[in-house]
């Protein structure tokens, strides 16, 4: 399933909402009615914050065996999620901003080359997945570029049949390029996604959500 929304206006909703197939974690701010536009998830959904901060997608990453989290973070939202089962670690690189940084799914993820290697270890065995240091179109900061489920994935449309081959052998999953937004590149802006459903910014044009679910396996 595609489902089309903004937050308050703003159709990068990757910013704001991090998601895996159980729970979605959203700013404790959040109207009602938002949450009746995330149900397509089919998730628990829970009020947070990172770093005290309501900008979820940009400051954790994780799939069904952990999540990392920024050295900014307080102890109380880290006792909050291990409250909820979450296994976690808290990285401590000054790339804080996770999300860009990591791109994981239950079989593989790739990292930003700027992270200390001995970090990627303690991350790596957190996520009980083997991480690979890459950048994508000379960017480092992957997460903005890509986004991954276990069911396939979506990246920047001007990478090229090499990156996707290798994307597919480390993700263990078809993917393809797109865009979204009308136009954006970035695609990890504009979704949010998880087995069941992608959250896309409201921007998105028909063409786009289209490519999405192929790349998501969401058809």
């Amino acid at each position: 399933m595609i489902r089309k929304i903004n937050y308050y206006g703003n159709p990068f909703i990757g910013l704001f909402f991090y998601t895996d197939d159980r729970y979605t974690l959203v700013p404790r701010n959040i109207q009602d009615k938002f949450m009746e536009d995330i149900k397509c998830l089919n998730t628990d959904i829970v009020k947070a914050s990172i770093s005290e901060c309501e900008l979820l997608g940009i400051f954790i990453e994780g799939n069904k065996n952990g999540i990392i989290l920024p050295y900014q973070s307080t102890d109380e939202e880290r006792q909050f999620l291990k409250k909820l089962g979450y296994e976690y670690y808290v990285l401590k690189d000054r790339h804080n901003a996770i999300g860009n940084n990591l791109v994981v799914n239950d079989k593989g993820g790739i990292v930003s080359p700027n992270i200390n290697r001995k970090e990627v270890k303690y991350m790596e065995d957190i996520l009980d997945v083997e991480l690979v240091p890459m950048k994508i179109l000379g960017y480092s900061a992957v997460g903005g570029l890509c986004v991954a489920t276990n069911k396939g994935f979506i990246v920047h449309n001007d990478v090229d049949d090499e990156t996707i081959k290798q994307l597919k052998t480390i993700f263990s999953v078809n993917g393809i390029n797109t865009t979204v937004n009308m136009g954006n590149t970035f695609v990890s802006l504009g979704a949010v996604a998880n087995d069941n459903c992608c959250l896309l910014g409201s921007d998105t044009s028909g063409f786009e959500a289209q490519r999405v679910s192929e790349g998501l396996d969401l058809i």
